[in-house]
This record gives structure tokens, C-alpha cells and sequence, in this order.
């Protein structure tokens, strides 16, 4: 993720709270329990593994812009 504009927290790995899954990969939850926070803002570059729970934490009043970059593994070849 690059942050283009804004500012937010960042809340990642830890365990995601009451999960369901939303799609193919795809797992949604009402938060994030012991997970690590950091403060980002314009031009931060943030990388984490596939599967890393992570939820933006967003002040009334504040906004953020951010490119995600997903890369997917190909299927194995045949």
C-alpha cells in the first residue's frame, strides 16, 4: 500500500474478530485483537504478507487515500 494522502492508524496481524468470509481469500471481521498499530500519513509505504488481518483506523474529521498493490500466486502449472 502506498498513502497518497491523509492520515490514519494502521492496525495489523494480531486475530480478526468474529471472521466471516466475504469472498475467495477474502475474510472480514468487526476488528483486530492484539494486533500493532502505527500512525501513517502521505507517501508511507506499507508491506505485509498475504493473510495479514489489517483494518484502517480513521479520526472524525480525517481522511486517507491509499493504492493497494495485490499480487496474486499464479496457479500451479499442469
Amino acid at each position: 500500500m502506498i498513502v497518497q494522502s491523509g492520515e490514519a492508524t494502521l492496525l495489523y496481524g494480531g486475530e480478526v474478530i468474529a471472521p466471516k468470509t466475504t469472498a475467495p481469500n477474502e475474510i472480514r471481521g468487526t476488528g483486530i485483537r492484539n494486533g500493532t498499530s502505527v500512525h501513517v500519513s502521505t507517501g508511507d509505504v506499507i508491506h505485509f504478507a498475504a493473510g495479514v488481518p489489517h483494518q484502517w483506523l480513521v479520526e472524525p474529521g480525517k481522511q486517507i487515500t491509499y493504492l493497494v498493490v495485490h499480487i496474486e500466486q499464479p496457479p500451479p502449472a499442469r
